[in-house]
């Protein structure tokens, strides 16, 4: 049990740690201030936060982008319906557009 504790309270005064360390790089800041790509990219890494990924970005990893690839393609050709490729992608319909967006855009699209 005293392994257990020692681990809690370890992992609680890291997390208020950080937490405290970034209130102080954001003091600064004014609460309407723009911040740079780059600025919230470096804090992101300085206390390891991770991007939140929008859905349809999240569709893509989750299915793989040669999945939905085959999905929009089926949907194109009228193949499969619109409730279907929601239902393939677990994406809701409003959000094709950027996920079509995000299939062009890529770099390591496939053909």
């Amino acid at each position: 049990m005293r392994g257990n504790q020692q681990f809690a309270e370890i992992a609680a005064s890291n997390a208020l740690g950080r937490e405290q360390a970034l209130r102080e790089a954001l003091s600064g800041r004014r609460a309407e201030a723009e911040w740079s790509l780059d600025e919230m990219r470096s804090l992101a890494r300085r206390y390891r936060v991770a991007r939140l990924a929008t859905p349809p970005e999240k569709a893509i990893n989750r299915s793989g982008r040669t999945y939905v690839q085959l999905v929009l393609e089926a949907l194109d050709a009228n193949r499969i319906t619109s409730v279907d490729a929601a239902r393939y992608l677990d994406l809701k319909f409003e959000h094709f557009g950027k996920l079509r967006d995000f299939m062009s855009q890529s770099p390591w699209r496939e053909a």
